[in-house]
């Protein structure tokens, strides 16, 4: 995703980077600046405070960051969160007029719903997602082709783990550190959960089902059988933390016939696929279905407004996807072995009777057409859809 064409000039507005833990929000910022002082901007013109850096630990309060300006008109500040009053000299920065802002902060402090508190509508948020299959290929040197798409579906997509390829030991550590970060501080320290073993159980029910439509009614059965008792309310809120996180992503289903939204039988995919796989224990064939529903999940909310589950009767489109006036329709699956199964997947996008694009995408390196629905490897798929 082209994050500088997306942010740089949006000018007289606070740009917030949101996203999981280690998904690239600090890189992101030091990109964005290399990318004005390439276009012209002097580098006195920037201001950049990192509260991670010693050499800025002296910044304490909002204050502290308006006696620095001096001449600057780029303000990058990273860990925010820790600098205290903050949003009063962003508001204030952001009223002259003058200012270009970017912020970013950890999810343990603060979270999205904060914004407008903090910032009453003065802003835009972007949330960083871990890499791409194409940036991904590009930071390891690989082609777009079926061999790298198969260590894609193994390996973690944080930018770290990657550039650590050659050092597995340390990817595996490195791993390790994220997660319980994201479990213990992000989530479990942050909303205060106080049934921890509970919790874990419910994640890691999630990554096992991935593919599978989810209720809070049949998780709360699942967890009673495992000894714990918990209600559909503690369930949806559980998820819900971890949606705040950005660890997991729902994905709503639409029933045609009846224009009805389901609010509490959706799926959920994690923002990165590695992360999941260490959940469960990676990596079991059976798996394998779910785990490319999750890739070109991620790859279209990425690039297109709205990506959903669609119902027709009792067939089901595993995505259908909008943004402008373009739609588009998708059925992922492993492979076609046998009649009965192409059949069905072929049959339930034949139910739609309209002329937007439909698309089935597998595992296999063959490309076809039939009855105007294309057949698509899905290596070649998530690199072309636009």
């Amino acid at each position: 995703m082209n994050y500088l064409t997306q942010l740089i000039w949006k000018k007289q507005i606070i740009k917030v980077l949101l996203g999981q833990r280690r998904s690239g929000k600090s890189t992101l910022l030091i990109m964005l600046m290399k990318h004005l002082i390439e276009q012209g901007i002097q580098t006195n013109e920037i201001l950049f405070i990192n509260k991670e850096n010693s050499y800025r630990s002296y910044i304490k309060n909002n204050e502290d960051i308006l006696q620095l300006i001096t001449h600057q008109k780029f303000i990058f500040i990273d860990e925010i969160q820790d600098i205290e009053n903050w949003q009063l000299a962003i508001r204030h920065l952001q009223h002259t007029g003058e200012y270009d802002i970017f912020i970013s902060w950890s999810n343990s402090k603060l979270l999205w719903w904060e914004l407008a508190t903090h910032l009453a509508g003065r802003y835009i948020t972007q949330i960083i997602r871990p890499f791409s299959y194409q940036e991904y290929c590009l930071s390891t040197w690989q082609d777009l082709w079926k061999d790298s798409f198969e260590s894609y579906m193994v390996i973690w997509w944080l930018p770290w783990i990657v550039w650590l390829w050659s050092l597995p030991d340390i990817q595996k550590n490195y791993l390790h550190d994220i997660i319980s970060s994201i479990v213990y501080k992000d989530i479990i320290d942050r909303f205060q959960i106080r049934n921890t073993k509970l919790f874990e159980l419910l994640l890691q029910y999630t990554a096992i089902h991935i593919w599978d439509i989810l209720s809070a009614h049949s998780i709360s059965k699942y967890l009673k059988s495992q000894k714990s008792t918990v209600t559909a309310n503690t369930i949806i809120e559980y998820l819900s933390y971890c949606k705040q996180a950005y660890i997991i992503q729902e994905v709503t289903r639409y029933n045609i016939k009846s224009k009805q939204i389901f609010e509490f039988k959706n799926k959920y995919y994690f923002t990165d696929i590695g992360i999941r796989n260490e959940l469960v224990w990676w990596y079991h064939r059976s798996d394998i279905d779910g785990i490319l529903e999750n890739i070109v999940y991620n790859e279209m909310s990425r690039r297109w407004r709205e990506c959903m589950i669609w119902e027709i009767g009792d067939k089901e489109i595993d995505f259908v996807c909008t943004k402008e006036s373009k739609t588009m329709y998708i059925q992922v699956c492993y492979k076609m072995e046998g009649k009965k199964t192409m059949e069905r997947e072929f049959w339930n996008l034949l139910s739609i009777k309209d002329s937007h694009p439909k698309y089935i995408v597998w595992y296999e390196w063959n490309e076809m057409s039939k009855d105007g629905i294309q057949v698509v490897p899905v290596w070649d798929f998530i690199t072309m859809i636009i």
